[in-house]
This record gives C-alpha cells, sequence and structure tokens, in this order.
C-alpha cells in the first residue's frame, strides 16, 4: 500500500514539474514577444523616414553620376552599391541574431532539473540557483592537480 501511495505522489510530482515548466516557458515566451513587437514597431516607425531619404540620397547620387557617364551605367553602378550593401547588412544582422539564446531562464531551469531526475543531484534551496555546465563537473579518477593518483 505504501508503494502505491507513492508511487503515485511521485507521478503528480513530476506532473507537477512538467507543468510549471510549461507555465514558465509559457510566461517568457510571452513576455520575449511582447518585447520584440514593441522594439519592431519602434523601428518601422523610425526606419520609414530614413528609407525615404536613402531613396532620394541614391536618386541624387544616380543624376551626379549621370554628368559623366549614361544614365543606364550610373543606375546600374548605384544598384549594384544597394545590392551589395543589403546582402552585407543582412549578414551582419544573421550572425547577431543566431547568437541570441531563447528563453535562457527555462533552459537553465531545466537543466537543473535534468541534473536533479538523472544524476541524483541535490535540488536547490528556495531562492538559491545552481547551473553548472558538464564541461566544469568534478573529476572523478581520483587524480589531484599534479597528475598522480590522490590517496584514499
Amino acid at each position: 500500500m505504501a508503494v502505491i501511495q507513492s508511487m503515485r505522489n511521485l507521478l503528480e510530482s513530476i506532473s507537477l514539474l512538467v507543468e510549471q515548466h510549461f507555465k514558465l516557458f509559457q510566461k517568457e515566451l510571452s513576455d520575449e514577444l511582447q518585447t520584440v513587437l514593441k522594439s519592431f514597431f519602434g523601428l518601422l516607425l523610425c526606419l520609414l523616414p530614413l528609407l525615404f531619404g536613402y531613396v532620394f540620397v541614391n536618386i541624387s547620387l544616380v543624376f551626379l553620376l549621370q554628368l559623366v557617364m549614361s544614365t543606364w551605367l550610373a543606375l546600374l553602378l548605384v544598384g549594384l552599391f544597394n545590392f551589395m550593401l543589403g546582402g552585407l547588412g543582412i549578414g551582419w544582422a544573421g550572425r547577431r541574431l543566431s547568437r541570441l539564446e531563447f528563453v535562457p531562464e527555462s533552459l537553465k531551469e531545466l537543466f537543473v532539473t535534468r541534473q536533479v531526475f538523472f544524476q541524483g543531484a541535490k535540488p536547490p534551496e528556495e531562492g538559491e540557483f545552481v547551473c553548472e555546465s558538464a564541461a566544469s563537473k568534478p573529476d572523478d579518477s581520483g587524480d589531484d592537480d599534479s597528475g598522480n593518483k590522490a590517496e584514499p
């Protein structure tokens, strides 16, 4: 009877843990989406005047180059310049976005939960947070810093 109650308690605890992780993920995702959308619309409002100014500068550059070369060549040079500039900008933005961590707090909590479940680590106390990478685990080989075997 005690085993059945223990199994029931274990299943309830696991389901509560999964439910809390899901709620945390939802909260962080909604917070990040709100932040991103606010930033996006603010950026869009600022970029529209910049875009119109950029178009007028390019048109003026074509008229200036038209004084020393044919119109089609001036348009081609300005177009190629803008094409290369846009490609560099997209590449730079892509590299920056690829380095962003998505919902880092949820990933940290998931790591701690994995440590507790699969490796038998002690869960952190209330208010305490410990997140170690797998590379920083203590060495179980028994070697000390000098490379010699440690005596028991």
